[in-house]
């Protein structure tokens, strides 16, 4: 992992690092990873990793909501069981996905809940998800950062999960004086659907990482 620089990774670094990386050949890692503030068209020829997607949460919290659509405060674990079937289900339609995200643990659940953080997606009344937070640093921003976020076979395909973020940023607007802190999270490079609806929902991809074959 190339984690810190004393300036951006260019294409023209990758030969010098992956011959810096051969020093831990003991370890046998298959790739190398690295940070890049470029677009994602700028390495095309690399696999994608995670991509970070910000913006603040009184800029996303303007955005119009679909109506029908609302959250609930998380009090339990009593959905965890749907959720992780709503997971099975779209890493039975799309199995590459089962590698770019899954569930949040319980622990984490319940982490996120105990924080006042975490949320019931509802539908038309019906549960249809969670969407939730913690509030640390990431990438030097001062963030509300997405643990979860996910909606139901019941609720996808209508376009909603921009709005689900809009919501999420207006409930958090007003929790422990966030006024300034921004709405981030991580979203694999493949995974267009939920890149689709954090951009419809005002929030912009300020870089990612991306994987470079060893052998």
């Amino acid at each position: 992992d190339v984690s810190v620089t004393t300036r951006p990774v260019e294409h023209s670094d990758l030969p010098s690092l992956l011959t810096a990386a051969r020093v831990f050949g003991d370890f046998r890692a298959p790739r190398l990873r690295f940070w890049c503030a470029d677009s994602p068209e700028a390495h095309s020829n690399l696999s994608p990793d995670q991509r970070v997607l910000a913006a603040p949460l009184a800029e996303v919290g303007t955005r119009e909501v679909m109506p029908g659509l609302t959250l609930r405060l998380t009090t339990d674990d009593s959905h965890y069981g749907p959720a992780q079937a709503a997971y099975d289900a779209v890493d039975a339609d799309h199995p590459e996905h089962s590698r770019q995200a899954r569930l949040l643990s319980r622990d984490d659940l319940a982490e996120t809940t105990e924080a006042g953080t975490m949320f019931d997606v509802l539908w038309c009344g019906q549960w249809s998800g969670y969407a939730g937070t913690l509030a640390h640093s990431q990438l030097g921003l001062d963030a509300h950062v997405v643990q979860e976020m996910l909606l139901t076979p019941y609720a996808r395909g209508m376009g909603l999960g921009a709005s689900v973020s809009v919501l999420l940023a207006r409930q958090l607007s007003g929790h422990d004086a966030a006024d300034g802190r921004v709405l981030s999270g991580t979203i694999h490079g493949s995974n267009r659907g939920a890149l689709t609806a954090a951009r419809r929902a005002g929030r912009h991809d300020v870089g990612g990482w991306w994987w470079v074959p060893l052998g």
